[in-house]
């Protein structure tokens, strides 16, 4: 099976995780920093990590607001991708609903223990792996697999 790319992407960081080639174990990599607006820098470090991973499928956290409506930050997220796709052909994109992954990530740095100062620095790559863990979990309900 290829690995997967799971996706966080903010107005300022983009959070990435990986799965292992078996898609059961997901790692998130540094978060990817960039200055408001400039998607293209961020766009060129992903890249890189494509070139390195090669990974089959890519997903994006969807930031729909709670009661599921699609506002702005959908938008920039779509955009991106579609920029993705255009340097990325060969690379299949999805989406997953990533309301409150924030929070999610927030209970596991405490639950692990990670010290409150490094929380601003890890939070898009753990809302990456739990973006990314749902996409996985979506597939084996669905028993979908990827190859």
């Amino acid at each position: 099976m290829a690995k997967i790319i799971g996706l966080d992407l903010g107005t300022t960081t983009l959070g990435v995780a990986i799965t292992d080639q078996t898609q059961r174990i997901v790692t998130g990599r540094p978060t990817i920093h960039f200055k408001a607006g400039n998607y293209h820098l961020a766009l060129q470090q992903l890249v890189i990590i494509i070139e390195e991973v090669k990974p089959k499928t890519i997903v994006f956290g969807k930031p729909l607001h709670m009661d599921g409506r699609a506002g702005e930050r959908v938008k920039s997220v779509e955009r991106f991708a579609n920029d993705l796709q255009k340097v990325a052909p060969q690379v299949k994109i999805n989406f997953v609903d990533e309301r409150l992954s924030t929070v999610e990530a927030h209970e596991r740095m405490e639950m692990l223990a990670i010290p409150k100062k490094k929380w601003p620095e890890r939070v898009d790559e753990f809302a990456a792996i739990i973006i990314l863990e749902n996409y996985l979990n979506r597939l084996k309900e669905h028993g979908n697999e990827q190859d």
